[in-house]
């Protein structure tokens, strides 16, 4: 091992005294640049050697630091990290930093390394390194000016300490992804004068565009073997021009988040009609009017179309057969044969397009005259052409037999069997029906006796959930689930331990269904009429018990007890707010602690009772995952019983758990 004892760095050279565990010669010190562009990967691409002076335990190492900027290359630097290895006949040791180098490390001060750059030692976990960062300056852009496709840019002095800093040169560069900062090859500006560069925007038709392309204006500065870049910033007066350069592309300059100079280049197919289609079944004839192309090097294929950030980016699947008669180019597609390999888990999207045999990029787009959705069914996957403005196809995955669901229960286990939402499950008819939903079900209720249901007095209730009201009066529960054979019934107990039932004058009960609160009747006459039953009075645990051996009872007569799912529930006191921030219901005093722990823990209480009568139910616990309620949630109001979006998904992750169990075994 080697222990620091001193260090020291100024302008010219860097001093390091450090001891061995016993006396030792014949030492290297070698520092390592490591390659900054590795993610979670120590590696490193150049190295130096160095001597280090040797008096038994005692070791110096200096080192002059021109002699370092000679030798490392630092290509577009912003920071560089060196590792510093001591080299004892092939075996590598690192110099530990001790309490008292730590000090003085923190103490000193970086120096120059060059005239762009700054050194300064390192803490590196406990050993030595090295820090080389480029210095602290901004370029500017102060005017920008166009004249018969000359774009002038008119840059502010490169200042730094009181002294103006030569630019190399000035370049526009194409980013190999739009949203990534790694550069082809750029266009260089000319200087005109000191502060004045200019390029001729016709050089910039020399570039392959992508369907979308961004391009940085970058100015670098150079001393020795370093390069730092440095994007243009645009100055607050700065007026943006018109940068239009070629006629099928779209373009425009534009200041990026960072105020840094830069343009946008779209590209922009023409588009040719379809004048004539048929749509037999998997069967698609098109007819396209090709009358002004020059078709000779033009070929129909199927574009992938996906979505990489804002923007929609084709990339070519694979060619369709096709052939030009006169001037009208024929188009037959098998969707069945096209699309047999699309068997994903997901849904994709496809445009047909002409594209150029050389490059495979789209050139010319079709188009429908009216617009037509054609829906086609196939084995494995649900086909859907629209013919419009643009030609799409979408390939959406289906399953020959989802699993049968029927839901006894509250929002914490109904809401993520929704479809049209995407704070939910969009996608979960792939793998689910839902047969049967008694939304807020209360075992006290649906176990009870019947009571008569007058429709007239939920006639301000919605039609679309009028059925939640009736189940609370005419007790179906039972008789539904016979009828429906569902593979599996996932129950919770949300309204029991949250709400309670409504109890009539001759003893029955009515459930607190979520559908009913807002109707007149409720409000002006059933709350009058009844009296609330819940946790609170002093039978209801003894009433909820029989009520719970009774729905044990008779569900055990209509299924396998084996397939009922318990999903665990309970309120949430943490949840984030409108700007997704964490936030406690107590502790904004919109609920007490007290009331929700109390509302938890009667409901633990009845999923530990049920569980122990019916041990072979399987449960879905999410409280493992500590999920929070949301404000965000779109339905219903907000409140510790409505979550955030994860535990929705991860909840229909965890059923297909339980059924996957129940295959393997």
């Amino acid at each position: 091992m080697y222990k620091m004892k001193d260090l020291s760095l100024d302008t010219q050279y860097m001093t390091l005294k450090f001891t061995s565990s016993e006396p030792l010669s014949n030492l290297k010190a070698e520092l390592r640049l490591k390659d900054m562009t590795r993610y979670a990967v120590s590696a490193y691409n150049q190295f130096y050697e160095a001597s280090v002076s040797s008096n038994e335990k005692n070791h110096e190492i200096k080192i002059e630091l021109a002699a370092l900027a000679d030798h490392f290359e630092l290509k577009s630097l912003t920071k560089q990290i060196v590792w510093i290895y001591i080299n004892h006949n092939g075996e590598y040791g690192q110099l530990k930093l001790e309490k008292d180098t730590l000090e003085k490390l923190k103490k000193l001060a970086s120096v120059h390394y060059c005239e762009i750059a700054k050194i300064n030692f390192l803490n590196n976990k406990n050993s030595l390194g090295l820090n080389i960062t480029k210095i602290n300056v901004n370029c500017t852009v102060n005017k920008l000016d166009l004249a018969e496709q000359q774009l002038s840019v008119y840059l502010s002095p490169l200042l730094y300490n009181e002294k103006t800093l030569p630019l190399s040169k000035v370049e526009i560069k194409k980013r190999i992804f739009k949203d990534t900062l790694i550069y082809h090859p750029g266009v260089v500006l000319q200087p005109i004068d000191q502060n004045m560069y200019r390029i001729d925007l016709n050089e910039l038709n020399t570039i392959p565009y992508d369907t979308v392309s961004n391009l940085d204006f970058i100015a670098e500065i150079t001393d020795k073997n370093v390069t730092v870049r440095l994007p243009l910033l645009l100055e607050d007066q700065v007026k943006l021009v018109q940068c239009q350069f070629h006629k099928n592309l779209k373009s425009k300059l534009y200041s990026t988040a960072k105020k840094s100079l830069s343009i946008r280049v779209e590209k922009e197919s023409p588009v040719v009609d379809i004048v004539n289609y048929e749509l037999d079944g998997a069967m698609v004839h098109l007819q396209v009017d090709v009358s002004q192309l020059d078709s000779s090097d033009l070929q129909a294929g199927l574009f992938r179309q996906t979505k990489s950030f804002n923007d929609i980016e084709y990339t070519l699947y694979q060619p369709l057969t096709s052939h030009v008669q006169d001037t009208t180019l024929l188009l037959r597609i098998d969707l069945n044969d096209v699309f047999s390999d699309a068997t994903a888990n997901y849904g994709q999207d496809y445009s047909i397009a002409l594209f150029n045999q050389k490059n495979t990029a789209v050139v010319v787009e079709l188009q429908a005259l009216e617009n037509q959705v054609h829906k086609v069914k196939t084995e494995q996957s649900n086909i859907t052409v629209y013919l419009q403005k643009k030609l799409k196809i979408n390939v959406t995955p289906t399953t020959k037999k989802p699993v049968r669901i029927s839901i006894l229960g509250s929002c914490f286990s109904r809401a993520a069997f929704n479809s049209s939402n995407p704070f939910f499950n969009p996608d979960y008819k792939l793998y689910f029906n839902l047969d049967y939903s008694h939304f807020w079900i209360s075992l006290i209720s649906a176990v009870g006796e019947k009571i008569p249901f007058d429709i007239s007095n939920y006639s301000d209730v919605p039609e679309k959930v009028l059925d939640n009201v009736r189940k609370e009066y005419e007790k179906t529960t039972f008789e539904d689930l016979r009828r429906v054979h569902s593979d599996y019934i996932v129950l919770d107990f949300f309204v029991d331990a949250v709400h309670g039932v409504r109890q009539l004058a001759d003893g029955r009960f009515i459930g607190q269904n979520g559908d009913m609160h807002s109707s007149y009747y409720y409000k002006h006459k059933l709350l009058k009429e009844t009296s609330q039953f819940d946790f609170r009075h002093p039978d209801f645990w003894d009433t909820w018990k029989k009520s719970c051996d009774e729905f044990i009872s008779r569900l055990g007569d209509i299924m396998d007890l084996k397939k009922v799912i318990l999903n665990i529930g309970g309120l949430s006191d943490p949840y984030y707010n409108e700007s997704r921030e964490s936030s406690s219901f107590s502790k904004d005093k919109k609920f007490t602690t007290t009331e929700i722990t109390f509302i938890n823990h009667t409901w633990e209480r009845m999923n530990n009772y049920f569980l122990t009568k019916v041990p072979g139910a399987k449960v879905i616990d999410l409280t493992q995952y500590n999920y929070y309620a949301s404000l965000d949630y779109p339905y219903g109001g907000s409140g510790p019983h409505h979550y955030e979006r994860n535990y929705y998904k991860t909840f229909l992750g965890e059923l297909a758990k339980v059924v996957l169990m129940d295959k393997l075994q």
